[in-house]
């Protein structure tokens, strides 16, 4: 597979899950945050790399706005984390809280 594919591949995903997202506030907002903060980036320093705005950015993390395919991409490359984990956090405690109380 090709890099070209991989990125369609990933950007039809990127549209599914896009989706789903709801766009409340505190669905998605803190694995972003957790994200940046755990790599060190100020909120203007991501929005640089992720070449938008400070105000869309901060509508994103805040959960105000959904992000469009190529952030969701730039997102992705940025962190190395699949799209779910971008979106989601990390799903592995998820499938075992959900085993625990089953």
């Amino acid at each position: 597979m090709s890099g070209t594919d991989y990125e369609c591949g990933a950007a039809v995903r990127s549209i599914a899950i896009h989706s789903c997202i709801t766009g409340k506030r505190g669905n998605h907002i803190n694995q972003l945050r957790e994200l940046r903060i755990g790599q060190g980036f100020t909120q203007t320093q991501l929005a640089d790399r992720l070449e938008i705005s400070l105000r869309t950015y901060q509508r994103i993390e805040y959960g105000d706005q959904k992000p469009n395919v190529n952030v969701v991409i730039r997102l992705q490359k940025l962190f190395r984390k699949n799209i779910d984990e971008i979106i989601y956090g990390d799903l592995e405690p998820k499938r075992n809280e959900k085993q625990r109380t089953v």
